[in-house]
């Protein structure tokens, strides 16, 4: 096969692929009953399975680097400890790439007489110390051997070269003595949950409670403004409502009423102008609408005038500004 054969070859060969559609797992284009190289793959991008980063539809929040990545970045730590008793500890520690603010503290290092700037992670359940913190010690804390395995969230297997002890403090509080994971990373050393706790940096709460305001204040309040507690008021004064030129009054006839529920509503427009919120019309009126009755979940009735739009009946409006707290403040006074 000549240069000139090879090359059709090769043309015809990519029209083939391209007449698939595309996969929306991986982004290839293969034939019919193809098995996607991504089904069981975790998408770097979200942490989901099946799909790779380069088709991944999530949203990007912030951009995540992973540990042992260029150093301008920053990194995740996430480690599962399995030691040889089969217990496990989980390290996560997320850093954004485009966080313009460290919330890293600086912890003093009694045997090595340093400060070093750590950073908290309540996530975390064991502390890690790098080997860059460790070789700079002077003098170098003992480095006692381990068969723990540290497994990043991508389950593959970090290095750790050995466990030591260190004391540490923060500020002024008393140094104490905790266990620290040497692993080969570029990044601050991780303070575990415990630690944090432990050293006062950190404080968890498990009960929330509200404060109740003081019984015998709120007595003075109802007794000083008792009118605007004592069930339904009335606002001083009378309302007057100016229609536009042309309007038309219009009486509505009046609704059947069910013969179930002509007791109840008769009972409860009673109760309603004995309280004084509607009023009897006892002589002929140019303004009637009809009454729409609704019943509540509890039994009892609402109500109210059927919005039915009457023609050529529309109020004037009256535009007024709203009071302002600010242009009043010798009349609000709390004491």
């Amino acid at each position: 096969m000549n240069e000139a054969e090879y090359k059709t070859a090769i043309k015809q060969e990519v029209d083939v692929v391209s007449k698939y559609p595309e996969c929306y797992m991986c982004g290839g284009q293969y034939s019919r009953g193809h098995k996607c190289p991504a089904k069981g793959k975790i998408c770097s991008k979200c942490g989901k399975i099946n799909h790779y980063a380069r088709v991944c539809k999530s949203k990007t929040v912030h951009q995540l680097g992973i540990a042992g990545t260029s150093s301008g970045s920053q990194a995740i730590h996430a480690l599962d400890f399995c030691p040889g008793s089969g217990s496990e500890l989980y390290i996560d520690s997320i850093n954004s790439m485009n966080q313009t603010k460290d919330h890293h503290i600086d912890l003093y290092f009694s045997t090595q007489k340093k400060y070093i700037s750590s950073k908290l992670d309540t996530g975390a359940d064991t502390n890690i110390l790098p080997l860059k913190e460790y070789e700079r010690c002077c003098p170098r804390p003992t480095l006692n051997k381990t068969n723990s395995i540290l497994t990043s969230y991508t389950n593959g297997k970090l290095n750790v070269y050995g466990v030591c002890e260190a004391e540490i403090q923060y500020k002024d509080r008393p140094g104490q003595k905790h266990k620290f994971f040497m692993v080969d990373t570029q990044k601050v050393p991780i303070i575990s949950r415990q630690t944090s706790v432990d050293l006062g940096l950190v404080k968890f709460i498990f009960d929330m409670q509200t404060m109740q305001p003081c019984p015998d204040r709120i007595k003075i309040m109802i007794d000083q403004y008792a009118d605007v507690f004592e069930a339904i008021g009335q606002l001083p004064g009378v309302c007057k409502l100016t229609l536009k030129e042309g309007s038309v009054p219009t009486v509505q006839p009046p609704k059947r009423v069910p013969f179930a529920l002509e007791k109840r509503l008769k009972a409860e427009l009673n109760r309603l102008e004995q309280m004084k919120i509607i009023e009897k019309v006892t002589k002929p009126t140019d303004w009637v609408n009809s009454v729409a009755i609704v019943e509540k979940a509890n039994g009892n009735l609402r109500i109210c005038l059927d919005p039915v739009v009457q023609d050529n009946v529309e109020p004037k409006k009256t535009t007024l500004s709203d009071p302002n707290i600010r242009e009043h403040p010798p009349e609000v006074c709390w004491s």
